[in-house]
């Protein structure tokens, strides 16, 4: 049986304990982190491109400027109709947001067809390891032991950083636990936790938004727990590009 608990506003930070069968989980929806996925879109005549709200669940109406150009339906599906250019604007909440679409004339390949949509990612193991040295750093000052950087956990919270890209949540895209990604590689602990983050483009900012924020420090500060893994995905071109996860186990 899960339980959550303390549930506060945090904008794109997340996180999450395990503790036998308990999940305790901080999670928020901030008014002001209602966003779009994108701000610019560049399509081609006859394609397609899907804008998504960020931060918040309620009703979106979408309009198009030109729908000679380009229409968008219900579920904010964007379709080139004729080269030009139009405005996507996205009612929600009191708020107007507004993406700008570019339509170009077809340029159908097949090389461009098979690399089409694909995202380009990468990580940097020097970012994730200077996390792990700033955890170390402020665990020392409280007279906490030094965590160990675990192999196993830092695949696992790689697997997870790319999972976050996809869905900003404890939840899985596959609809399970995050913690459910231990199973891959065999990780059976009795105590876990998991931060997540994104948009902060250096280890010390992420840290400092973890460390000001009570379920996040919690988990950084937790004296039963002995390993760590650290995960980050970098998406050029993406609203908050990197992407961040910590995973910790006793």
């Amino acid at each position: 049986m899960k339980q959550y608990k303390n549930k506060k506003a945090m904008a794109l930070l997340m996180a999450a304990v395990l503790a036998g069968s308990t999940l305790y989980s901080g999670v928020a929806d901030a008014a002001s982190a209602i966003k779009l996925n994108k701000k610019t879109a560049k399509i081609a005549v006859g394609k397609s491109v899907t804008l998504k709200v960020r931060g918040t669940k309620k009703k979106v109406k979408w309009k198009s400027s030109k729908k000679s150009v380009a229409t968008v339906n219900a579920k904010g599906k964007v379709t080139g109709k004729k080269a030009g250019k139009a405005v996507v604007t996205a009612k929600v909440k009191g708020k107007t947001l507004k993406c700008k679409v570019t339509v170009t004339k077809k340029q159908a390949t097949k090389k461009n067809a098979k690399t089409a949509g694909k995202k380009n990612t990468t990580s940097d193991i020097s970012l994730q390891k200077k996390v792990i040295s700033i955890v170390n750093k402020n665990r020392k000052k409280k007279g906490l032991n030094a965590l160990t950087m675990d192999e196993k956990l830092m695949k696992a919270a790689q697997d997870r950083a790319k999972e976050l890209t996809k869905s900003f949540s404890h939840t899985r895209p596959n609809g399970t636990s995050c913690f459910t990604i231990f199973e891959k590689y065999k990780i059976t602990p009795t105590a876990s936790g998991e931060n997540i983050a994104a948009g902060q483009r250096s280890a010390a900012a992420v840290m400092d938004s973890w460390m000001n924020s009570p379920g996040h420090k919690e988990n950084i500060m937790n004296n039963r727990f002995k390993k760590i893994g650290v995960g980050l995905v970098i998406v050029p071109n993406d609203m908050y590009s990197y992407y961040w996860v910590q995973m910790f186990t006793e």
